[in-house]
Protein backbone atom coordinates (compact mmCIF):
# COMPACT_ATOMS: atom_id res chain seq x y z
CA UNK A 1 0.00 0.00 0.00
CA UNK A 2 2.10 3.16 -1.02
CA UNK A 3 1.89 6.25 0.09
CA UNK A 4 3.26 8.91 -2.47
CA UNK A 5 4.07 12.06 -3.40
CA UNK A 6 2.73 13.66 -6.15
CA UNK A 7 1.05 16.06 -8.16
CA UNK A 8 -1.71 15.61 -10.18
CA UNK A 9 -1.14 18.89 -12.02
CA UNK A 10 2.49 19.54 -12.37
CA UNK A 11 1.57 23.69 -11.78
CA UNK A 12 -0.57 22.77 -8.11
CA UNK A 13 0.93 22.10 -4.98
CA UNK A 14 2.39 18.44 -4.26
CA UNK A 15 0.17 16.57 -1.62
CA UNK A 16 1.18 13.02 -0.34
CA UNK A 17 -1.64 9.74 -1.87
CA UNK A 18 -2.32 6.57 -0.47
CA UNK A 19 -3.80 4.08 -2.66
CA UNK A 20 -4.42 0.48 -3.63
CA UNK A 21 -4.80 -1.81 -6.77
CA UNK A 22 -5.44 -5.55 -6.04
CA UNK A 23 -6.11 -8.14 -8.49
CA UNK A 24 -9.96 -8.96 -8.65
CA UNK A 25 -9.47 -12.46 -6.68
CA UNK A 26 -8.75 -10.64 -3.84
CA UNK A 27 -11.75 -7.96 -3.73
CA UNK A 28 -14.03 -7.49 -0.95
CA UNK A 29 -11.78 -9.38 1.16
CA UNK A 30 -10.27 -6.07 3.30
CA UNK A 31 -7.01 -6.60 2.17
CA UNK A 32 -7.51 -2.68 0.83
CA UNK A 33 -9.02 -1.32 3.32
CA UNK A 34 -6.52 -2.99 6.41
CA UNK A 35 -3.17 -2.11 3.99
CA UNK A 36 -4.34 1.41 3.78
CA UNK A 37 -5.21 1.92 7.47
CA UNK A 38 -1.69 1.03 7.85
CA UNK A 39 -0.33 3.12 5.29
CA UNK A 40 -2.33 6.13 6.62
CA UNK A 41 -1.09 5.35 10.75
CA UNK A 42 2.60 5.49 9.34
CA UNK A 43 2.44 8.81 7.35
CA UNK A 44 0.29 10.49 10.55
CA UNK A 45 3.05 9.01 12.83
CA UNK A 46 6.18 8.10 11.92
CA UNK A 47 5.90 10.66 8.90
CA UNK A 48 4.24 13.62 10.51
CA UNK A 49 2.09 14.49 7.58
CA UNK A 50 -0.70 16.79 8.30
CA UNK A 51 -3.07 15.13 5.31
CA UNK A 52 -3.61 12.36 2.68
CA UNK A 53 -5.44 12.51 0.20
CA UNK A 54 -6.90 9.55 -2.20
CA UNK A 55 -8.55 9.90 -5.54
CA UNK A 56 -9.90 7.60 -8.21
CA UNK A 57 -12.76 7.52 -11.50
CA UNK A 58 -15.69 8.61 -10.09
CA UNK A 59 -17.32 4.95 -11.29
CA UNK A 60 -14.91 3.38 -9.61
CA UNK A 61 -17.33 2.16 -5.85
CA UNK A 62 -15.72 -0.18 -4.35
CA UNK A 63 -12.43 2.25 -3.67
CA UNK A 64 -15.07 4.77 -2.75
CA UNK A 65 -16.55 2.82 0.26
CA UNK A 66 -12.66 1.98 1.02
CA UNK A 67 -12.26 5.55 1.12
CA UNK A 68 -15.09 6.10 3.59
CA UNK A 69 -14.14 3.69 5.61
CA UNK A 70 -11.04 5.25 6.41
CA UNK A 71 -12.60 8.08 7.54
CA UNK A 72 -11.82 10.24 4.33
CA UNK A 73 -13.96 12.78 3.00
CA UNK A 74 -15.32 13.82 -0.27
CA UNK A 75 -13.70 16.73 -1.37
CA UNK A 76 -14.98 17.57 -5.31
CA UNK A 77 -13.79 16.07 -8.44
CA UNK A 78 -11.04 17.06 -10.99
CA UNK A 79 -10.16 16.32 -14.83
CA UNK A 80 -6.97 13.83 -14.31
CA UNK A 81 -4.59 15.29 -16.85
CA UNK A 82 -3.19 12.04 -17.45
CA UNK A 83 -6.28 10.55 -19.24
CA UNK A 84 -7.14 11.25 -22.06
CA UNK A 85 -9.88 14.06 -23.06
CA UNK A 86 -13.33 12.42 -23.56
CA UNK A 87 -12.22 9.27 -21.55
CA UNK A 88 -14.71 7.89 -19.31
CA UNK A 89 -11.94 7.74 -16.68
CA UNK A 90 -10.91 11.15 -16.80
CA UNK A 91 -13.20 12.79 -13.75
CA UNK A 92 -11.87 11.42 -10.57
CA UNK A 93 -13.36 12.03 -6.88
CA UNK A 94 -10.91 13.48 -4.17
CA UNK A 95 -11.17 12.29 -0.48
CA UNK A 96 -8.68 13.89 2.06
CA UNK A 97 -7.97 13.09 5.56
CA UNK A 98 -6.56 15.44 8.19
CA UNK A 99 -4.23 14.33 10.51
CA UNK A 100 -6.36 16.48 12.91
CA UNK A 101 -9.65 14.28 11.70
CA UNK A 102 -7.44 11.35 12.10
CA UNK A 103 -6.84 11.94 15.76
CA UNK A 104 -10.16 12.62 16.54
CA UNK A 105 -11.33 9.03 15.54
CA UNK A 106 -11.44 9.69 11.52
CA UNK A 107 -13.93 6.72 11.70
CA UNK A 108 -12.50 3.53 11.25
CA UNK A 109 -9.15 5.07 9.58
CA UNK A 110 -6.94 4.18 13.15
CA UNK A 111 -8.55 0.77 14.52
Amino acid sequence: MPIARGCVDPAACCFVEVGWRLAFRHWGQGFATEAAQEAIRVGFGSLGLEEIVAFTPLGNLRSRAVRERLGMRESGTFEHPQVPEGNRLRTHGLYRLSHQAYAVGGRSAHR
